[in-house]
Formats: C-alpha cells, sequence, structure tokens
C-alpha cells in the first residue's frame, strides 16, 4: 500500500476530511490515507476519533521560515518534508495539500519512471529565483502541492538535512517558504510530471481541464474559505470548482 499523506492544523480540517473521502471514492485500491496533525490533546482526539492513521507534532528540527504569506511559523506547511523519513519503508509516497481533493486513481503517478531523482512534481508557474529572493535561477522549481517522494533517493541524498539547513540560513528570502526551500534544495533534482497533473481551482480553471488531472487543488484561496474579490469576476470557478470540492464532504 502506498501512503498518501497529507499535514494539518484545525484550520484544515474540513480540507483533510474531503481529501479523504477523495481518496476512498476514486484511490483506495493500493493506497492508504495518512494525516500528519499539529494541534492540541483535543485535536489529537478529533483526528484519531475520525482519521485510520494519525501522527501527531513531529519536529520539523529547524527553524521556520516567514514570509508575508506565512506570519507565524508553521509546522503543518513543512512537515511534507518529513515524509520520506517517517515512511521509510515504502518504496514511494505521496503528498498531497488538504485543499485538494482527489479525481481519479493515482496509481498513474506511480508508473513514471523517476530514476534517481528523489521526488517528482509539476512545475511552479515562477523561476525559482522568483520564489527564493537573492538566487540567480530562471529555471522553473517545484510546486509542493503534490509530491510524489522517490523515499530511498530523497532519504539516501539527505534531502531532509539539506532542507534543515537552508532553512536555518539568513542568506536567502523564501518567499513561498516551504515550496521555495523545496525548490533551493532540490534545484533541477526532480522528476517532472505533466503539467495536467494537477488542475487548480483557485484560478479560472475550465472543465476542460481537469478531464486528465489527478487533483483539483485550490492554489491561494481554500475551498471552504469566501470567495476573494479577485477571483469573484470568474463567476466558472464560482459555480463548478468549489461545488465539486463540496461533493466530496
Amino acid at each position: 500500500m502506498t501512503p498518501i499523506v497529507t499535514t494539518i492544523n484545525e484550520d484544515f480540517l474540513l480540507g483533510a476530511r474531503a481529501l479523504r473521502n477523495s481518496w476512498l471514492r476514486h484511490s483506495e485500491e493500493g493506497f492508504s490515507f495518512h494525516v500528519i496533525g499539529y494541534g492540541d490533546e483535543a485535536f489529537e482526539r478529533t483526528l484519531n476519533d475520525e482519521f485510520d492513521n494519525v501522527i501527531m507534532n513531529p519536529d520539523i528540527g529547524a527553524n521556520l521560515p516567514l514570509s508575508y504569506k506565512c506570519l507565524t511559523p508553521n509546522p503543518p506547511m513543512y512537515a511534507r518534508i518529513l515524509i520520506p523519513s517517517l515512511f521509510a519503508e515504502y518504496e514511494k509516497a505521496i503528498y498531497i495539500d488538504a485543499d485538494a481533493v482527489i479525481l481519479k486513481s493515482l496509481d498513474g503517478l506511480l508508473k513514471h519512471d523517476m530514476g534517481n531523482n528523489p521526488c517528482a512534481g509539476t512545475p511552479s508557474w515562477s523561476p525559482i529565483s522568483r520564489e527564493v529572493i537573492g538566487l540567480d535561477n530562471n529555471h522553473q522549481g517545484i510546486m509542493s502541492a503534490l509530491i510524489v517522494f522517490n523515499v530511498a533517493a530523497w532519504n539516501r541524498k539527505g534531502i531532509l538535512d539539506k532542507c534543515r539547513v537552508a532553512m536555518n540560513e539568513e542568506k536567502y528570502h523564501f518567499k513561498t517558504v516551504v515550496q521555495a526551500v523545496l525548490q533551493y534544495v532540490l534545484g533541477d533534482d526532480w522528476y517532472r510530471l505533466p503539467q495536467y497533473a494537477q488542475v487548480q481551482g483557485g484560478h479560472a480553471t475550465t472543465r476542460n481541464e481537469i478531464k486528465n488531472a489527478y487533483l483539483l487543488h485550490f492554489a491561494g484561496t481554500s475551498p471552504w474559505e469566501p470567495i476573494p474579490e479577485a477571483l469573484k469576476p470568474y463567476p466558472d470557478y464560482k459555480i463548478w470548482a468549489r461545488e465539486l470540492w463540496a461533493s466530496y464532504l
């Protein structure tokens, strides 16, 4: 069984429920579902009541960089880098943001030959230099909402320790925090999944764009929150993307 893992605090509990239900509907065969949670004892009880596989409050082991998008330390955001060490007995593991739902079996993601790359994902929209301020690198980095970990390669290359070192540096400003840290550490050492592997519900995504997608992810906005003013001009987004997400609650 390949683990599907998400990381949350109490604010993202609703998202974890929808993600779990989308796994049950579309990708239960061959996969298990796991939650890494951060919170108090009451939240731990809630998670253990609702989910079969819960890991609580694992230590990241480094300072957690802040940015204008993340004004306070946010362990769930960074905990994805722990997954290959927490699931070291598996060949591969899949991380998915809690503000996403699975649209079809993820088995196809496991069929890509990642070679010696430590992980796979879709390219971000902007070059690494835009996300890691002060770094001269104009290549596209990995987008961190969907990561397929090549567990042995990640651990063998010491990517977690490299992330910890980077997070303790003061040389760079990590604009998109954990995604920027991963882009800085990985450079070009990651396998590129097709861009259509995940589509963005937080943008003016059309219905046609989800036909081949594994994932509907709400970049920049959570589907359970009020629609931001900047997105209100897109009625198609308002109607179908959030309704599709809500159908998994």
